[in-house]
């Protein structure tokens, strides 16, 4: 028999209400800046500013993409609909896009505060966590970039299942468990990280429901009921687990339909390991001292040394060995470092996914393992219990009946300086750093400042030079990004497309020829590659290119113009017209294709 534990938490509207306002005017008071910001050139485009099926709004045809189809490398239906229904109500305002991701935070931090206080009957703890969650820089990246909302939807439906998993521990059942069940495959929807829920929920059964051990005295401690506990909860879990395998399943072909794993060639199953193990200890760092945060890390490379690699997997160790030498004592303690550790394990790297070492948004979550590691901690530092008092008995309880008995201690007044202090150095830290997210030459000069060979960084800033009209400085950038990761074909893409902007197309097919021998099948490439040399007046040489990159990607309306333009100076007039009249039929408003049909017909 499973007993849940002895923690109860009653609802008090004037204290709740009076908190839920509270956490919500901190992290407004942080985040609120986000409304003034525009959209990135950094996935914001893909995502939605320049998606068809998110710029038409609500649409069925869009809906029936949002559940076909990935978007952007990951399946997440509601959360692209999120998108388009942003669209319907603000159109391209940006600010309304970054005001739907500051509501959602808002509502994560207030149920933050509700499930925890109802898993852990300690309201004033609970707090303490929703702030330091509220505030904490790491969601500067979420509530500070459009394209991370996946991140808020999956956390929206992540905490909702952990609140209504409390009231299921009290008195499961069916009709209670059905509610978790349906959170989590709603969040599946958003972003299948969610998977990591049933471990989670795993880990809160040993502290702070008790569900592990028996609450019924000596005879139901016993190993064999205590095995059968153990089964029972992980019979228990086996419908969220299953929910889990399909998040898996999900989450990789969301990544292969962008070729997101191997885009960047096959990383030594080694140096994946080593990677993940230095991150874990750069999470940790940042989330203690969040200073020099970015938007962008890439893969260490050639830093990631045998030295680096030992130093934090030892610190890793260390802590794991810590905090499990008071797993009766201060139960907490190894629950929090699971939940940081476990949750962070879908995206630390042990599948490879582009060329980024990290991401401040993958924290999002697993930061608030540490939160409740230092609420918990802290004051059993200061001497003060960690567990609620038993309640009353006898008199006492029968004129507590029917009455919100509080069972907290009172505040140290070192702890409550403490608590305070915490949230507000985090809260100006968040502040801070949610300002690099305004555009993208500040968040990317920033990434610049605080990491090393950044390749995506000089592109975004090429990318940010080039519409800028500073060409020699984007050529600058781009050369550096292609340079520092010679092996991405899309660096050296970038480069010769921004060459061929600049009206330097000879240097522009040299590099277009060095994206071709890395990917022969990139359409843009190809394309590019025959404007250059049609710009070099080699039209014979141009078109076998082009009319490569028409094949491969037919529905390209620039693709079908310059192979007409290359066709034409080959003397293939007929062929030349037909090509221009195909890329009409793609886009009847296109005024250069028009032009030159125009022309070619004598009109």
């Amino acid at each position: 028999m499973i007993v849940p534990s002895e923690r109860m938490y009653t609802l008090s509207l004037r204290r709740d209400a009076a908190v839920a306002g509270a956490l919500v005017v901190l992290a407004t008071v942080v985040y609120a800046q986000v409304v003034g910001f525009g959209f990135l050139q950094f996935d914001d485009n893909r995502m939605v500013y320049e998606n068809e099926h998110v710029t038409r709004g609500i649409t069925w045809p869009g809906i029936v993409w949002a559940w076909t189809q990935p978007h952007f490398g990951i399946w997440m239906p509601l959360t692209s609909m999120s998108h388009m229904l942003d669209v319907s109500f603000y159109g391209d305002w940006a600010g309304g896009h970054h005001l739907t991701n500051l509501l959602l935070h808002l509502a994560n931090v207030v149920l933050a505060y509700f499930a925890f206080a109802a898993l852990t009957g300690s309201p004033r703890r609970a707090a303490w966590v929703a702030a330091l969650f509220a505030v904490h820089p790491f969601g500067a990246s979420v509530v500070g970039w459009v394209s991370s909302r996946k991140e808020l939807t999956w956390t929206l439906f992540f905490l909702v299942a952990l609140s209504t998993y409390a009231r299921y521990a009290r008195k499961p059942s069916v009709a209670r468990y059905l509610p978790v069940f349906l959170a989590m495959a709603l969040g599946i929807l958003c972003k299948p990280m969610i998977m990591t829920l049933p471990c989670v929920l795993l880990l809160l059964d040993w502290w702070p429901l008790g569900r592990w051990r028996g609450l019924g005295g000596a005879a139901e401690n016993t190993d064999e009921h205590g095995r059968t506990r153990i089964i029972y909860l992980l019979a228990e879990k086996l419908p969220l687990l299953l929910l889990s395998g399909v998040a898996a399943a999900a989450a990789l072909w969301g990544q292969e339909d962008v070729h997101a794993i191997t885009l960047y060639g096959d990383v030594p199953a080694g140096v994946k390991i080593a990677n993940a193990t230095v991150s874990y200890a750069r999470y940790l760092f940042h989330a203690v001292w969040p200073v020099w945060l970015s938007g962008h890390y890439p893969h260490l490379g050639d830093a990631l040394t045998g030295t680096l690699v030992a130093s934090a997997a030892v610190l890793l160790i260390a802590i794991s060995a810590a905090v499990l030498l008071f797993v009766r004592r201060a139960p907490y303690l190894p629950v929090g470092w699971l939940w940081f550790l476990g949750t962070l394990f879908p995206v630390i790297g042990v599948v490879q996914y582009a060329n980024a070492s990290m991401a401040d948004r993958y924290a999002y979550v697993p930061v608030i393992g540490l939160c409740l590691m230092a609420a918990w901690g802290v004051p059993a530092l200061t001497g003060k219990r960690s567990q609620p008092k038993a309640a009353p008995q006898g008199k006492r309880a029968a004129r507590g009946k029917g009455r919100n008995v509080r069972h907290e201690q009172a505040v140290h007044p070192v702890l409550a300086v403490f608590a305070i202090g915490s949230v507000l150095v985090f809260a100006v830290a968040g502040w801070w750093q949610t300002g690099f997210w305004r555009d993208t030459e500040r968040l990317f000069t920033r990434a610049l400042a605080v990491t090393k060979d950044n390749a995506m960084a000089h592109t975004n800033l090429g990318m940010v030079r080039l519409t800028q009209g500073r060409c020699a400085e984007s050529i600058e950038h781009y050369r550096e990004a292609a340079r520092i990761e010679s092996r991405n074909f899309i660096w050296q893409y970038n480069l010769g497309s921004a060459l061929l902007v600049c009206n330097r197309p000879a240097e522009a097919v040299v590099a277009l020829r060095l994206a071709i021998e890395g990917n022969a099948t990139h359409a843009p490439s190809l394309m590019n590659l025959g404007g250059a040399l049609l710009d070099l007046r080699r039209p014979q040489e141009a078109l076998r290119y082009l009319a490569e990159a028409v094949r491969l990607d037919p529905n390209h309306v620039n693709s079908r113009i310059n192979h007409a333009r290359a066709l034409l100076q080959t003397g293939q007039r007929d062929a030349a017209i037909a090509e221009l009249e195909a890329a009409l039929r793609l886009d009847p408003n296109n005024v250069i294709a028009r032009e030159d049909l125009a022309r070619l017909r004598g009109r």
